[in-house]
């Protein structure tokens, strides 16, 4: 696969290289508006340096290109890749809210185009683990979820050089928009395209930055499985993270947290713990797996759908947290 990468300013871009050079891709070019930056990643790996995504794409000829950078040029890239039938995947955030994506799923729906967004958890171990106990009859109905990222203080933004993402106006919003994204696509993969209600949530902002720090919500299947959702930028280190995806069923209970995967199961009162990959390492099986699709003329295995889905439902989580945040405040000022 011939490939290129525009927007490799973005903190992503080491993760797909590793992931490229993993899937046996050949990478032909990069792009990205700092033309510094465009040059110090190109001398690193060897390529050629250009301005942006159209000129990337006219000399290079790729099979796919990775597109990454800010939220909105993002956005505006994929409908460019989608309108001139090149396949892609796109690196989140992608555009400020879910409704901004509504134009780019029409149009790959309609052109049938390959658009793919490495919402790279879908790749955890767990989720093998489940359809495993489904193939042998023992994995019992969805009951409830929780999933949790909390990652390092809003700062290191400023270290990677992406000091936009600290701007909601550019950004689209904090941990919430950011991490909260994968938590969000988690509980609909496993409640399997179900409608999702959000009964409640709470926002916050715990710094001098105009984006939330943290978010909860509590979330609810059509069906009555119960999902519970944290996301932060309060782990108190600029590397790693509390990441933990845990979800139960009337059979089985799976807990997946520090590379490790802690199965227990009711039928054979079984309970086992097996080692995993990182997260990190996910993008390796994603992008194997994307690229092998491609190839094969098979849809994306996480499509620009799954991820408008996903990203609707976070503009809902914020609305309902800025409502039920009045209501708790117009209370305490003796308002209703």
């Amino acid at each position: 696969m011939r490939v290129a990468v525009s927007g490799v300013s973005h903190w992503h871009t080491p993760m797909h290289f590793k992931a490229l050079a993993y899937a046996g891709a050949q990478v032909l070019g990069v792009a990205d508006p700092s033309k510094r930056i465009a040059r110090e990643v190109a001398n690193a790996h060897g390529l050629s340096a250009f301005d942006d995504l159209a000129t990337v794409v006219e000399a290079t000829r790729p099979d796919l290109v990775i597109a990454l950078g800010k939220p909105a040029d993002v956005l505006k890239d994929a409908e460019w890749l989608v309108d001139h039938d090149v396949p892609c995947i796109v690196e989140k955030p992608i555009g400020t809210s879910g409704a901004d994506l509504a134009p780019l799923v029409r149009s790959a729906l309609k052109r049938d185009a390959f658009v793919s967004v490495p919402l790279v958890n879908r790749y955890s171990q767990l989720w093998q683990t489940l359809r495993d106990l489904e193939a042998e009859g023992r994995r019992g109905d969805p009951v409830h979820a929780h999933f949790r990222v909390v990652n390092g203080p809003p700062s290191r933004y400023e270290v990677m050089g992406v000091p936009w993402m600290l701007d909601s106006a550019v950004s689209g919003g904090g941990c919430l928009r950011n991490l909260g994204i994968h938590c969000v696509d988690a509980f609909a993969y496993f409640t399997h395209g179900e409608e999702i209600e959000v009964l409640q949530a709470a926002i916050e902002q715990h710094s001098d930055v105009n984006i939330e720090t943290f978010a909860a919500a509590l979330l609810r299947s059509e069906r009555g499985v119960i999902g519970t959702i944290e996301t932060g930028y309060t782990f108190a280190a600029r590397r790693g993270s509390d990441t933990e995806w845990r979800v139960s069923t009337t059979n089985a209970y799976l807990v997946d947290q520090n590379q490790r995967l802690r199965i227990l199961t009711l039928d054979d009162e079984s309970d086992t713990t097996i080692a995993i990959p990182s997260v990190a390492d996910r993008y390796d099986q994603y992008m194997a797996d994307t690229l092998h699709g491609l190839r094969s003329g098979e849809p994306p295995v996480i499509s620009i759908h799954d991820y408008a889905r996903a990203s609707i439902l976070i503009d809902t989580i914020y609305a309902v947290g800025k409502r039920d945040g009045k209501q708790v405040r117009d209370f305490e000022e003796g308002e209703l």
